[in-house]
C-alpha cells in the first residue's frame, strides 16, 4: 500500500473508541438475576404449598394443615423438641394446641395417644398443653402416653394428663421441680474495673436479676416463692394425675430423674413395654371401647418445619426454627430477666 499522499486531516474524522461501563452492567446483572430468583422462589413456593395442600395422607406434614380423616380412628400426635413458643423445628406450640382442639371436635376421632419425646420447656406453654389435654378428656374420650428417650420434667407434667402412661425400657422421665436461670451479679467487678452503671426504675425490686446490682436476700427469697408456687402446682398435676396424695409425690419429687424401671416401681408410670407393644394394647382397648368390630386404624400427626425455598437458598423471609438450647433460652429472658422453667438439663 502506497501511504505517500495519506493525511489524516483531510477527509477522515477519527474517534477513538469509547469504553464501556463493565461496573453498571455488572450491577444491572446482579439486581436482574436478584429478582428472577426472587420471582422464581414465590411461585415455586406457591406451586408447592399448593401440592401439599392437597394431599389426603393420614399425616399431617404442615402447620398450614390438619388432615382430619372421615372414618373412625385413633390419633397419635407426637411431641418432640423444647416446649416453648419459639419454633425449634420439631416442637411447635401453637400447631399442638390448634391439633389437640380440632381433634376434640372431630367426632370420627375415638381416642388420642400421644408419643413425648422431650426434656420440657416453659411452664406456661406446658400448662397450656396439660389444659387443652384436659378439655380434650371432657369428651369422654381416653388419652393414652408413650414415653421416648426423655420425657422429663414439663413432659412428664403434660403426661399427667393421661390415663394410662407407657415408657420404653431405656426412657429416661421424672425430673419434677422447676429451675430459674442463673443470676449474675458482677457489681463488684465493674467496682474494681471503676464502671459504673445506672438504672432508673421506681420499685426497690423493679430491677431485681440485673447483672449490675447487688442480689440481695429479700430478692431471692422473692425469686424462690415463685419457683416454689411452680413447683407446687407440678406435685399437685402428679398427685392428681397418678392418683397419688401430694406427700407421696413430694417424696418423688426432688428434681431427680428416673429411668423407666424405677418411675414404675415408684407409680409415675403403668409400665414398661415396646413402642410395638403399646400399639397393639391401644389399639385393642380403644377399638372394644367403641363396639368396633376391627382394630381402628391409627392417625398419625407430627410437626415438620415447611422449608420454603427462601430458606434453601438462604434469603432469611421465612422464620427458621431455632435449635433446642436456643428455644429455652429464650423462654427464659422472654418479658423478665430471671424466668422459671419445667426443664431437665441431664446435667
Amino acid at each position: 500500500m502506497n501511504n505517500q499522499n495519506f493525511n489524516p486531516g483531510v477527509g477522515y474524522n477519527y474517534q477513538p473508541p469509547k469504553k464501556k461501563n463493565t461496573a453498571l452492567i455488572v450491577v444491572i446483572c446482579i439486581i436482574s438475576a436478584l429478582v428472577l430468583l426472587f420471582v422464581f422462589g414465590a411461585v415455586m413456593s406457591s406451586i408447592i404449598n399448593g401440592i401439599f395442600s392437597h394431599i389426603t395422607d393420614d399425616s399431617v406434614m404442615f402447620e398450614q394443615s390438619t388432615y382430619l380423616p372421615a372414618y373412625d380412628n385413633i390419633a397419635m400426635v407426637n411431641i418432640s423438641g423444647t416446649i416453648s413458643s419459639v419454633s425449634d423445628g420439631m416442637y411447635n406450640h401453637e400447631w399442638l394446641l390448634s391439633t389437640i382442639k380440632e381433634l376434640a371436635s372431630d367426632t370420627y376421632n375415638k381416642g388420642l395417644c400421644l408419643f413425648i419425646n422431650t426434656p420440657g420447656g416453659g411452664v406456661y406453654q406446658t400448662d397450656e398443653i396439660y389444659l387443652a389435654l384436659l378439655d380434650y378428656k371432657e369428651t369422654g374420650r381416653p388419652i393414652y402416653v408413650y414415653m421416648g428417650e426423655i420425657c422429663a420434667s414439663g413432659g412428664y407434667y403434660m403426661a399427667c394428663a393421661a390415663d394410662k402412661i407407657y415408657a420404653n425400657r431405656n426412657t429416661f422421665t421424672g425430673s419434677i421441680g422447676v429451675v430459674m436461670n442463673t443470676v449474675y451479679d458482677v457489681s463488684d467487678l465493674l467496682e474494681k474495673l471503676g464502671i459504673k452503671t445506672a438504672t432508673v426504675f421506681s420499685g426497690k425490686n423493679k430491677n431485681m436479676g440485673s447483672y449490675f446490682d447487688e442480689f440481695t436476700d429479700e430478692q431471692r427469697a422473692i425469686y424462690q416463692s415463685i419457683c416454689d408456687e411452680a413447683y407446687e402446682q407440678f406435685v399437685s398435676i402428679v398427685a392428681e394425675g397418678r392418683d397419688m396424695s401430694v406427700s407421696e409425690v413430694k417424696k418423688l419429687a426432688d428434681g431427680r430423674i428416673y429411668t423407666a424401671k424405677q418411675a414404675k416401681a415408684n407409680g409415675l408410670i403403668d409400665d414398661v413395654i415396646t413402642y410395638e407393644e403399646f400399639i397393639e394394647t391401644v389399639t385393642s382397648e380403644i377399638s372394644s371401647s367403641v363396639s368396633s368390630d376391627e382394630a381402628l386404624p391409627i392417625t398419625d400427626y407430627t410437626y415438620y418445619y415447611s422449608y420454603s425455598l427462601f430458606d434453601i437458598f438462604g434469603l432469611g423471609f421465612a422464620a427458621k426454627p431455632v435449635s433446642s438450647e436456643e428455644a429455652l433460652i429464650y423462654e427464659i429472658l422472654k418479658s423478665s430477666s430471671v424466668r422459671p422453667v419445667y426443664y431437665c438439663s441431664m446435667n
